[in-house]
């Protein structure tokens, strides 16, 4: 028997970070406690009688490209039952031996009963593996760390091969049969989604990216031992500095080209401990900006309204989200938790220590930190790819990211943009930074994604008006414009009738997305035919906007995480949490 109430807040976890609608969908769901007892035993048949699953695809921005135009991933998300279910069957998995990576391979590790995510957060395995080369490294000071990359890993690879090699795995455990099979059915029908290789997004595709390389990762670990090392498509081998033609040669010689894997030659680099140290030196990791977030959320829990350390803030011209935190405060478990605290923790005392005076003042220390910080920092060298480059690109986009939230949109051009880098690098940052100087989204909805969230947390964090929007420049083929529109309409930033004519795109699959995003509810089920706007739209129906825009600012359980879109801007990794 399955626990229900875990594998659903596995299902939101995976859905809240990149797809507004189908969290709000399975809200919907999940809020009902009704639904709670038929969905446990729904998974269970559902995964042995179903051969197809539905999923939907948007574009999700990756870098600007050589022409200086957008360049995104193709994303998947399933539908709220697909994601239900992918958090059943990764729940089956966990438990299997074969399935869990071997000693070399640091990514995506299957998380544990007991956590609220399909996967373990993704910094432990990433950090351990770091200090483990640093270890290796430190045994002879002739040894090096050559460093792989493999190109476009999860759309490169070889569906076939996926596929069959998923196969071979699963029909070494003990699972029942009819499990089993809707397990590889599952699997198919995941890999039908794309035109090549792994669905990117989908947490299905981190264990299928994971284990497709396993023969190969053993197979390598057998010529160099514990100085090989995986972590998602990086491969790092130890050697001394004379031995770098015959790693690859070895390399080369080894890695699947026939299945998909690809080196990407661009990205090779050899790095001795110093440089290793430096490329992977821990940038924040104990986090000030987090840690004030949840004081001030452990602050708000106490209070009745936000109204007073909102209008502090705003005094002092930062723009923290605490919308979303008083919000976040208000739940039923948390309040629960805090309730705890009064009586039997010795975090009683320092919770009523938390004043707004207190709070906004390290708001603005941490605000000036960080303009000195960015303002110390060297220039970036827009000719150089060193490793001192590398990280010093991480400890601008840390700063800026964070100052979007500590900055007033009034001071943007003056004192924000002028500390920005002009490269490339910080295109996303730059481009959502002037949209909302300006209040202005048409130059942002050909981008998408993080973009589109930043720009919603800071106009509302801003009480920003209604954004402006030119509509010369919206194009009825442009996809990833429309559901930007249809993110912005979900949070209440716009009115879907009044930019586009809903009725006339041609893209049925868009078309129908829209349909759930617009204010008005549809009255009876709109499509027949099980896909993802089918159940979406069925979730919907006669449920006001209102209503979902408190499914979007709520939480379904405390241990959902608040995540700031912002935070992430300008990064190109395939992390899952």
């Amino acid at each position: 028997m399955i626990d229900i109430k875990k594998i659903a807040l596995r299902a939101i976890n995976s859905s809240r970070r990149t797809s507004p609608s189908t969290y709000i969908a399975l809200r919907l769901l999940l809020d009902n406690q009704h639904n709670l007892k038929w969905l446990q035993n729904y998974c269970e048949r559902k995964l042995t009688t179903t051969s197809k699953w539905s999923y939907f695809e948007y574009q999700w921005f990756k870098k600007i490209d050589e022409k200086d135009k957008p360049n995104h991933r193709t994303f998947y998300i399933g539908s709220p039952t697909t994601l239900l279910v992918e958090a059943y069957i990764l729940s089956i998995l966990s438990k299997e031996e074969i399935f869990k990576n071997n000693s070399q391979n640091f990514s995506y590790y299957l998380a544990e009963d007991y956590a609220s995510y399909n996967y373990s957060y993704y910094y432990k395995g990433y950090r351990n593996r770091n200090i483990s080369i640093s270890n290796k490294l430190t045994e002879d000071k002739n040894l090096r760390a050559f460093v792989f990359d493999l190109s476009n890993y999860y759309p490169s690879m070889d569906k076939s091969f996926v596929y069959e090699n998923f196969s071979n795995y699963i029909e070494q455990t003990n699972i029942d049969e009819k499990i089993k099979n809707g397990i590889l059915d599952f699997i198919k029908s995941s890999l039908d989604v794309t035109v090549s290789g792994i669905p990117v997004n989908p947490d299905i595709g981190h264990l299928l990216g994971s284990i497709t390389l396993k023969s190969f990762d053993n197979e390598m670990y057998e010529i160099f031992g514990d100085r090989y090392f995986r972590y998602v498509d990086d491969i790092v081998i130890i050697d001394k500095e004379d031995n770098v033609k015959d790693v690859k040669a070895i390399l080369d010689e080894k890695i699947p080209k026939s299945k998909g894997a690809i080196l990407n030659q661009e990205k090779y680099q050899e790095l001795d401990l110093a440089e290793w140290k430096i490329l992977t030196s821990e940038i924040g990791h104990n986090d000030e900006f987090i840690n004030l977030l949840n004081d001030m959320q452990l602050y708000l829990s106490m209070q009745d309204t936000a109204s007073e350390i909102q209008k502090q803030l705003k005094d002092n011209k930062i723009s923290l989200p605490v919308y979303k935190l008083y919000i976040n405060s208000r739940y039923g478990g948390w309040q629960s938790f805090v309730k705890w605290l009064n009586y039997y923790n010795p975090l009683k005392s320092y919770r009523k220590s938390l004043t707004v005076e207190k709070l906004v003042n390290r708001a603005i220390n941490l605000k000036k930190f960080y303009i000195e910080s960015l303002k110390s920092l060297n220039k970036v060298a827009t000719s150089e790819q060193n490793v001192n480059q590398k990280v010093l690109l991480k400890k601008y986009h840390f700063y800026i990211n964070r100052l979007i939230y500590l900055f007033d949109v009034s001071e943007f051009e003056d004192k924000l943009l002028p500390l920005i880098p002009t490269t490339k690098e910080f295109f996303e940052t730059k481009s959502v930074i002037e949209a909302l100087i300006i209040n202005d989204i048409s130059n942002i909805l050909s981008i998408g994604g993080k973009s589109i969230l930043t720009f919603v947390e800071i106009s509302k964090a801003n009480s920003l008006s209604f954004p402006k929007i030119n509509k010369k420049l919206l194009k009825a083929y442009d996809n990833t414009q429309l559901y930007s529109l249809g993110v912005l309409s979900l949070y209440g930033l716009i009115l879907l009738n009044k930019s586009i004519e809903i009725e006339q795109i041609e893209n049925n699959q868009i078309k129908n997305f829209l349909q759930f995003c617009d204010i008005q509810a549809p009255i009876e089920r709109l499509l027949n035919d099980f896909s993802y706007n089918d159940e979406i739209l069925s979730l919907r129906l006669n449920i006001s906007h209102e209503h979902m825009l408190k499914k979007l600012f709520s939480k379904y359980d405390s241990k959902e995480k608040l995540y700031l879109a912002g935070l992430t801007l300008d990064e190109k990794d395939y992390f899952s949490l």
